[in-house]
């Protein structure tokens, strides 16, 4: 482990990550010290990620889907075709909870490329 101490998660495989990320989330089972190394980690794993990662809370959502189906609705693309503000109901009952490093750079990226391709 002092060895993937070293390393910068940029330069760590993927399955450096996976076996690092299992190592930490084993030894922080216990201690609140342990538990709070493990979300920093962790937290800095999601952040460097290369790619755009965002964690939705679909809880809300699943609530009101189960509330039409006690309704007797069976076809959900029927129902949301002929209510269309169900559907943008439902979805702002996704709230986004956390968004990685990554999206952000994306959204740049896109945005750059935009730019670019306008002048």
């Amino acid at each position: 482990m002092a060895e993937l101490d070293k390393l910068p998660y940029e330069a760590m495989s993927k399955q450096q990550l996976i076996d690092e990320l299992q190592l930490l989330h084993s030894s922080a089972a216990g201690a609140e010290d342990g538990l709070r190394a493990c979300e920093k980690r962790h937290s800095e794993i999601f952040d460097n990620l290369p790619a755009g990662i965002w964690i939705e809370d679909w809880s809300a959502a699943k609530t009101m889907l189960d509330d039409l189906a006690g309704q007797v609705v069976e076809d959900f693309r029927g129902y949301f075709q002929e209510h269309p503000d169900a559907l943008i109901a439902l979805y702002k009952r996704i709230p986004t909870n956390f968004i990685s490093d990554g999206v952000v750079d994306i959204e740049v990226v896109l945005l750059c490329w935009t730019v670019w391709q306008r002048s």
